[in-house]
């Protein structure tokens, strides 16, 4: 599955949570949702799904980032990297102090 499908499943999965309902209807990476719902919760789903350190391909690309030619020596600390990003942004999003 690749990353931009993983992000819409995300949203939806959250939109359905949010909405108590069965009425958001998916088509690939399109969504219709009825209803209002939190745009902050679906954007943190979005980041889970995107900042993913067990995505093999992104610790990949972020060792390459970090070590270069020696990047297979670099995959743990890309993994902290895109834990530390992920939490990051997470709690900036939290509302609590």
């Amino acid at each position: 599955m690749d990353l931009r499908q993983k992000v819409a499943d995300a949203a939806v999965a959250e939109l359905r949570v949010q909405l108590h309902t069965d009425d958001v209807e998916q088509l690939g990476t399109s969504v219709h949702a009825g209803g209002m719902f939190r745009m902050v919760g679906v954007a943190e789903a979005i980041i889970r799904a995107a900042l993913d350190a067990s995505n093999r391909r992104l610790v990949e690309e972020v060792a390459r980032s970090i070590g270069g030619h020696e990047w297979q020596s670099y995959l743990s600390q890309a993994e902290d990297a895109i834990l530390g990003a992920r939490g990051g942004l997470l709690a900036q999003l939290d509302p609590l102090p």
